[in-house]
């Protein structure tokens, strides 16, 4: 489906009816098509190892699956039952381009339940609706790592987006949130003043070598 120029995917993906066919050997030949041979094998073992994590085992393999399969990037969007007790499906979206897949970053954070800071959570629950949780990776996380990762480089505020949002949770807003907290705390300096509430694509901002910490 993607192997031509353009070509995305967006596919329903029920996770709770693939988890119960890993090992099931009447639906054996579905699963290797669906995670290829190698691929399977290795999810098999990671689970007999341990069922910790279970949930995201297998769609770290399903997403292996895909770029074998000659996908570039992919993006996963949960959803969970009622009381949020369990996961009923997934859509996952499989592309070869960053821009469709920042594009589509945009929709599901836009349909996502709740937030940490801005943040998405890429997963509809809802009983959590409007709600906000602590992540790993919220957005007083994405400012440590820019002034560490951009130590002593200069560059516009969408160049270093387009360089950093991929495989992250981040959203461009998330960006311009983050570099603007970074300027008010005298943690980075900038071509030009944003205005209020904003913080324009084509701004420098300059990160120094020795990166400052938080006050």
């Amino acid at each position: 489906m993607i192997k031509d120029w353009g070509s995305d995917c967006v596919f329903f993906f029920n996770y709770s009816r693939i988890n119960a066919g890993i090992n099931n050997p009447v639906v054996d030949e579905h699963m290797e098509a669906l995670f290829g041979k190698d691929n399977l094998e290795h999810l098999r073992a990671a689970l007999n190892a341990s069922q910790a994590n279970r949930e995201g085992v297998i769609m770290e393999h399903l997403k292996s699956a895909m770029i074998d399969a000659g996908a570039k990037h992919v993006l996963i969007f949960r959803f969970r039952n009622e009381n949020n007790t369990r996961t009923t499906h997934y859509l996952v979206f499989v592309t070869k381009h960053p821009t469709g897949y920042e594009l589509m970053k945009e929709i599901m954070a836009t349909h996502s339940s709740y937030t940490d800071q801005g943040v998405p959570s890429y997963e509809y629950a809802p009983s959590m609706e409007g709600a906000s949780q602590l992540f790993e990776d919220a957005l007083d996380n994405l400012e440590d790592r820019l002034v560490t990762e951009f130590a002593g480089r200069s560059l516009t505020m969408v160049d270093l987006y387009h360089r950093h949002n991929i495989e992250k949770p981040f959203i461009k807003k998330n960006y311009k949130d983050a570099l603007g907290n970074l300027l008010a705390a005298n943690r980075v300096v900038t071509d030009r003043v944003p205005r209020a509430g904003t913080f324009a694509d084509g701004i420098v901002v300059t990160f120094p070598i020795k990166p400052v910490g938080r006050i």
